[in-house]
């Protein structure tokens, strides 16, 4: 996702991006037309991203034109992810948004293998 917050800089597209990603708001930050807004939360430990129950409460109050958001595998439709924390702020954010494209730097889209 920060692929795409550069090329929003870039392009200096005029844009509220809000986040739970601390390197994607600073990126957004840079640009004259760019706001980028960050959700409380408590800081995930390894990262850059805040989880927990304060970034749910928060996007649950949003409601959002467009949803950009990147995720570690997709089977058919679903959204897999790296830990129950992150699902949980990254179903909250689906749950607020009217569109919802998906971006990835890599995504790897395989069959389910029949049970």
């Amino acid at each position: 996702m920060s692929s795409v917050a550069r090329a929003v800089v870039t392009r200096n597209l005029p844009l509220i991006g809000i986040t739970n990603d601390l390197l994607i708001a600073q990126t957004l930050g840079t640009a004259p037309n760019t706001q980028g807004h960050v959700l409380g939360g408590a800081l995930r430990p390894g990262g850059h991203t805040l989880i927990g129950d304060a970034v749910i409460s928060s996007v649950s109050a949003l409601r959002a034109d467009v949803l950009l958001m990147g995720g570690h595998a997709v089977t058919g439709a679903v959204l897999s992810e790296t830990s129950l924390e992150i699902a949980s702020v990254k179903r909250a954010f689906i749950e607020s948004a009217a569109k919802l494209p998906f971006t990835g730097g890599f995504v790897q889209v395989s069959t389910p293998s029949p049970a």
